[in-house]
């Protein structure tokens, strides 16, 4: 998705001090399981559809700054023992990860269904692979409504 509404050198200009893990490349692989978002509308529609979005990153993560969520001692609140799926990679498994920092075994759980990955198991890909990290940010982003 070249045409993506941000270019890298833009993108390297807004995260000057990002975190290695977030790259330019995660994030337009990750577009391609979103390929309306940002691109559709006018330019400046799609312009500010992918500004509202990278602010939201910016202050989730501290300008791409944490891959993960920094408060430890909350991990084990991210598990919800209501839902019938559980929480099989444990307790303190779904903390805040990636861009929007993306928690909650229902989150995990919604989002791999959604791209085809077995997140509610392995919530740790979501930390181990820039475009998972931006594709959960992603999916959060396009179908939730609201925190």
């Amino acid at each position: 998705m070249s045409d993506f509404v941000i270019s890298e050198q833009r993108f390297d200009e807004i995260f000057p001090d990002r975190d290695p893990f977030y790259t330019y490349q995660g994030l337009i692989d990750a577009l391609h399981a979103y390929p309306r978002f940002a691109n559709v509308g006018t330019p400046q529609t799609r312009a500010r559809e992918a500004a509202a979005f990278l602010t939201h990153a910016d202050f989730e993560s501290v300008g791409l700054k944490y891959v993960k969520e920094i408060n430890e001692a909350n991990y084990w609140r991210k598990c919800d023992d209501t839902q019938p799926f559980g929480c099989p990679a444990g307790r303190e498994a779904y903390y805040g990860r990636g861009p929007i920092m993306f928690s909650w075994n229902f989150n995990y759980k919604a989002a791999g269904d959604a791209l085809g990955l077995d997140l509610l198991n392995d919530p740790w890909l979501v930390e181990r692979d820039p475009s998972v990290a931006w594709a959960t940010a992603l999916w959060y982003w396009n179908t939730q409504n609201g925190p």
